[in-house]
């Protein structure tokens, strides 16, 4: 389709140019040859009598596309004008979750997967037995951003920390940290002073790649672990493996903490000097605020977080 005499279609092709910065990864991005890749970008050229990009060596060696300055000027437009109509082919007009067939998309880490998205799919897959949902635990802080700001995902689960800032959200919850034992460490009780944080070794998990906390939190933080633990591990759900009959601790979700001690021999200690919380959000492209389709599933979603039992939050 020719818009002012510019074929649309190309808006996908630099968008994808401006997202891999190679042209042989965004014809596989776009499942098109690499030559009607370099084409369309010959085109685009044309079009806009202006450089896009700057072939520059990147640090494997190779050749990496990099936005002119012309080029960077049209990242965000066009990034907007295809996530705008992404969501008008998306948006049915008449929308009811029993006959519906839409696609839900939700990117969550393991930890909101576990305690609360997992709830909320299971929910709506009841009520939409005809759509599908798919969960993607999150991969990176920017892999988030990113895809939320070109709506190649329909919602993000996480703390304001990985949060987008232009993009509209809600507020689900608090969850508060606490310290996982083993139930049969007589060194912990119910609470925990900073002076007996000292000689505990510690499990951790591996941070989002990207991931940011508030200065204030990474202080409070910093007081209570250490930051270098005994052992780093990939996956929430091997916490217990590394605490169960040892004097190891971890610094976890009360959430989390409260569904590994239901299921493994476990103990949850709380620290006594102050909480430690971390606010969690529900966020959305803004191309999709009046969608029928998600603003269902918002609303699934934030009943779902006023059900959390008052201390959870």
């Amino acid at each position: 389709m020719l818009f002012h005499g510019l074929d649309l279609n190309l808006l996908a092709v630099l968008d994808a140019l401006f997202e891999t910065r190679s042209v042989t990864k965004a014809a596989k991005r776009l499942e098109l040859s690499q030559p009607a890749t370099s084409a369309a970008l010959a085109r685009l050229r044309e079009y806009f009598k202006e450089d896009l990009f700057t072939a520059m060596g990147s640090i494997d060696g190779g050749k990496e596309m990099v936005p002119t300055a012309f080029g960077v000027t049209l990242i965000d437009p066009v990034r907007n004008i295809l996530a705008d109509i992404r969501a008008t082919i998306r948006c049915a007009p008449n929308f009811s979750p029993e006959r519906s067939t839409r696609h839900i998309r939700i990117v969550a880490s393991e930890h909101m997967e576990m305690v609360f998205v997992g709830d909320v799919v299971s929910r709506a897959a009841t009520i939409a037995p005809h759509m599908t949902f798919e969960i993607v635990n999150s991969i990176s802080a920017e892999f988030i951003r990113t895809s939320m700001k070109r709506a190649e995902i329909d919602f993000v689960v996480a703390p304001i920390m990985h949060i987008c800032e232009d993009q509209p959200k809600t507020f689900l919850f608090r969850e508060t940290a606490v310290f996982l034992a083993a139930k049969e460490n007589s060194r912990i009780g119910e609470w925990i002073t900073l002076e007996q944080l000292a000689n505990f070794a510690f499990v951790d998990v591996v941070q989002l790649k990207g991931s940011k906390m508030d200065p204030g939190e990474q202080r409070l933080v910093a007081q209570v672990q250490p930051p270098d633990p005994q052992i780093r591990i990939s996956s929430f759900h091997s916490f217990p493996l590394y605490i169960v009959g040892s004097d190891r601790l971890c610094l976890i979700g009360d959430m989390m903490a409260g569904q590994l001690a239901r299921r493994w021999p476990l103990k949850v200690a709380r620290f006594r000097s102050g909480a430690l919380s971390f606010d969690f959000f529900l966020q959305w492209n803004s191309s999709s605020e009046q969608d029928p389709a998600q603003k269902w599933f918002r609303e699934l979603a934030i009943e779902a977080a006023q059900t959390i039992p008052a201390g959870k939050q």
